[in-house]
């Protein structure tokens, strides 16, 4: 990106970062659909980004993964991503760790099934 156009970008904001959850996507165009909070759901144009492994491919989403993507929008609830990163199991250790002290065993094996559940969901 040349300066002028990253000074643009930056004065405008014409690239964004959104945090939502894959709901399914098409291997031939390496596009896929976000489902943000409320029902709002965004086509996301991923043939062009990278993600930490490099290009991503659409293939390696699992359906109910929370996904930051930032890229520029191209129209009405349509971005084309720039880079795609999984952020489902990124949860920091200390933030684990302070919500589980003082829980039982059981309620541990329990509480993480419950998650494990929601995430593997569909619908949410």
């Amino acid at each position: 990106m040349r300066g002028d156009d990253a000074l643009v970008d930056t004065i405008f904001r014409s690239h964004h970062t959104i945090l939502g959850r894959f709901t399914g996507g098409d291997r031939k165009d390496n596009s896929f659909t976000l489902q943000m909070p409320e029902r709002h759901f965004v086509h996301v144009d991923a043939a062009a980004a990278t993600d930490p492994d490099g290009r991503v491919l659409v293939s390696r989403f699992r359906r109910g993964d929370l996904l930051e993507v930032r890229g520029a929008w191209t129209g009405t609830d349509r971005l084309r991503a720039s880079t795609v990163t999984v952020v489902t199991d990124r949860e920091p250790s200390f933030c684990r760790n302070e919500a589980r002290r003082g829980e039982m065993d059981a309620d541990t094996t329990e509480r993480e099934a419950s998650e494990k559940a929601f995430l593997d969901r569909g619908d949410h």
